[in-house]
């Protein structure tokens, strides 16, 4: 797979295959060149933001459609639930404040697929601003506790609506009052 139309081709034919027709350290090194050469070229405005959010580059737009079909994959193949290779890389996307905001549904893929496995990864997105509101949706999905102060103290510093209920529920779901 010389050429990035080749990569995205292959990656995107994953939520067609079942887990015994792909190798993930292989889906993995893809992925990884697709996703540095996105960044590298994508660097123009697809969407703009609404009610004064941030605009959406392309490469995050592509990067967050690109997750879309890696969860179809992985809700597909039941195996892959918990700590394995391929979640091992997407964790360390999400990690990658490079990927922007196209790394949100990744978030929450690790919760859903990896549960608590990833808990260290996701708690430590709680201090990136491109994911935080989604890292805390990832929390509750994945039954995380141990975020209740840093929750807390988004609670207190944010006005942005839907992240403040996100972070009211965390907190009502770990036993604390908000």
């Amino acid at each position: 797979m010389d050429t990035l139309q080749e990569r995205m081709e292959f990656l995107y034919s994953l939520s067609e295959k079942r887990f015994s027709e792909v190798e993930l350290s292989v889906v993995g090194k893809v992925l990884r060149d697709a996703l540095g050469e996105l960044v590298a070229t994508g660097q123009a405005v697809s969407m703009e933001g609404v009610r004064g959010a941030p605009d959406w580059y392309v490469f995050e737009t592509e990067c967050w459609n690109l997750f879309e079909k890696i969860r179809s994959f992985l809700r597909q193949n039941r195996q892959l639930r918990g700590q394995n290779e391929l979640l091992d890389v997407l964790a360390s996307i999400a990690a990658d404040r490079q990927f922007g905001k196209g790394r949100q549904n990744l978030v929450l893929m690790l919760a859903e697929f990896g549960k608590d496995s990833y808990a260290s990864v996701i708690g430590k997105l709680l201090s990136d601003n491109e994911v935080l509101g989604h890292a805390i949706k990832a929390l509750i999905r994945g039954k995380i506790q141990g975020y209740s102060s840093d929750v807390s103290e988004i609670l207190n510093q944010t006005k942005i609506g839907w992240i403040r209920s996100a972070a009211k529920k965390y907190l009502s779901s770990v036993g604390q009052v908000a």
